[in-house]
């Protein structure tokens, strides 16, 4: 399992959106496992954070 936060900041540096994701990748090889788990993340908070700015 991976998990993931991105803040959003103000240029005053209040938090004003905070974004989370977790993500489980499935392999019998364990970095296998790892690496697919880190893509899927990326991937959701990268669409979350497009869909939080536009």
């Amino acid at each position: 399992m991976t998990e993931g936060d991105i803040w959003i900041k103000d240029e005053v540096g209040r938090v004003v959106r905070a974004l989370q994701a977790k993500a489980k990748g499935t392999s019998t090889d364990p970095g296998e496992s790892r690496s697919r788990s880190i893509r899927k993340l990326s991937g959701q908070l990268g669409k979350a954070l497009l869909e939080a700015l536009f």
